[in-house]
């Protein structure tokens, strides 16, 4: 709420941390309906504070730790279309159910993990290889399923070109 009173318009719905008795990993059902509930609030307090409720949403669990990886690594596993397609139809239901769907072309991105990453020694580059199955979903979305919005998945993955 405090965010959105403040004339935050861009509200990053990250609920992938686990709290006291929750399972660990959280499955995709329970972060998108705890998603569409503070996307709710968010729209509620924009409409009270400004009139009009205007925001946009990043969704997705794919987010690396702040300050980066805690241990050390040496490889990545990139997002695969089918985690990242199941990640969207999970909060495509879950705003569904919370009677949100007018606010779903205002979903600008979704974040996942196309392969870079860094801990607290190194950094694991950027293959374009790796994440060139999530680089043409990525494309599909954008031409075919979700006319509506348009998905900025990732500039990494989006860039990287097939086969690269």
């Amino acid at each position: 709420k405090s965010y959105v009173a403040a004339g935050f318009k861009k509200i990053h719905l990250d609920c992938s941390m686990s709290c006291q008795d929750d399972p660990i990993p959280l499955t995709d059902d329970i972060v998108a309906e705890r998603a569409a509930r503070l996307a709710k609030v968010a729209e509620e307090t924009c409409l009270e504070h400004f009139g009009e409720a205007d925001l946009e949403y990043v969704i997705g669990t794919e987010v690396p730790v702040p300050g980066g990886a805690h241990e050390t690594l040496s490889e990545l596993a990139v997002t695969t279309p089918d985690a990242a397609r199941a990640t969207l139809e999970a909060h495509r239901h879950a705003f569904e159910k919370q009677g949100l769907n007018a606010i779903w072309p205002r979903i600008i991105a979704l974040v996942v993990q196309p392969g870079v990453e860094f801990d607290h020694t190194n950094v694991i580059d950027y293959q374009p290889a790796k994440a060139s199955a999530l680089s043409q979903m990525v494309e599909k979305l954008r031409n075919a399923d979700f006319r509506s919005a348009l998905y900025r998945l990732s500039n990494a993955a989006i860039a990287a070109p097939a086969g690269d």
